[in-house]
């Protein structure tokens, strides 16, 4: 009998609590994941995009976050994805340098190859990802 295919695309997802703690619970999975993956000089990046994420969907007041991270071992990619079923849209607004919030979405789409959200037809709500890598090259 042949082994089973060698995993193109590993994925951890885990349903958070509607808490605070969240944010470091969801930070913790990325931090175990891109070790086990042998990609941890995302870890810092990727933990920072998580943590904008995560606090997004929690200030729109869902009843259910679902968080997941998965790297695309092809590519050298890794994919945050956050759901939750809150109605509203994720807005990339103007910085107000004096404000304490509303600068996340800049930090997601600094630290990201690209960013986006789509509704989640069918299951309500939305998702808000970020597509992280592959690795630079080093300079020769």
């Amino acid at each position: 009998m042949d082994s089973p295919p060698h995993h193109e695309r590993p994925q951890y997802a885990l349903a958070l609590s509607i808490h605070p703690l969240a944010v470091a619970t969801a930070r913790e999975l990325v931090r175990c994941a891109l070790d086990e993956w042998g990609v941890d000089w995302l870890v810092d990046d990727a933990a920072v995009v998580t943590s904008e994420l995560v606090t997004n969907s929690l200030n729109a007041e869902p009843r259910r976050i679902v968080f997941t991270i998965d790297h695309e071992r092809r590519a050298g990619t890794v994919h945050i994805t956050v759901w939750d079923d809150a109605s509203g849209a994720p807005e990339l607004r103007e910085p107000d340098y004096v404000s304490q919030s509303g600068r996340g979405l800049h930090i997601v789409n600094g630290l990201s190859a690209e960013w986006g959200w789509e509704r989640a037809e069918g299951l309500g709500g939305k998702y808000v990802w970020a597509k992280l890598g592959p690795k630079p090259e080093d300079p020769a």
